[in-house]
């Protein structure tokens, strides 16, 4: 069984470029990205190693433009993305302020608490729950609040969103 230690920072990275390479491609100007990854890993597979990870994953993204494309609307993303900002699909472009991900993973489970947050000029949400790479499902819970003094009607923005399911084709709720 191999043992492997997974050190990496990443500065100044593309935010479109990340998100085409983890197979969410988006249109995205600007978003200067950080990433920082510590993992101790342990097995003989990629599938192993995910399942025991034990260290630390931190993402942080700057000002970026996201254009709200409509083509993309079926699928998870482009539906949480939706759930949670209620302007995506008045607005062509959503202006990100920030991004931030923190997972703490302990033997393949990343638990957090408002350790996924994301503020655009409209709309903040964080999430709490779990994502499991051992079963490669994820629980997580988005809270999204207006920012003061953006109108809005009320019945548009849910209090709570939730995502759950394999990572392959989580369900939004």
């Amino acid at each position: 069984q191999a043992t492997l230690h997974v050190k990496l920072d990443g500065r100044n990275l593309a935010a479109g470029a990340l998100l085409a390479a983890v197979g969410q491609p988006r249109d995205v100007q600007g978003g200067k990205t950080d990433v920082g990854v510590d993992l101790a890993l342990r097995g003989n597979s990629p599938h192993a190693w995910a399942g025991s990870a034990t260290g630390s994953v931190r993402v942080n993204t700057g000002h970026a433009t996201l254009v709200n494309a409509r083509a993309d609307q079926a699928s998870a993303l482009a539906k949480l993305a939706g759930a949670v900002n209620p302007f995506r699909d008045r607005d062509a472009t959503t202006e990100l302020r920030c991004f931030v991900a923190r997972l703490p993973l302990h033997d393949g489970v990343a638990r957090v608490e408002r350790g996924i947050a994301a503020e655009t000029d409209k709309v903040g949400v964080s999430a709490s729950g779990t994502l499991d790479f051992r079963n490669e499902t994820l629980d997580l819970r988005f809270q999204p609040k207006v920012r003061k003094g953006i109108p809005i009607d009320v019945a548009g923005l849910a209090d709570l969103v939730g995502v759950s399911g394999p990572f392959a084709a989580p369900q939004v709720h």
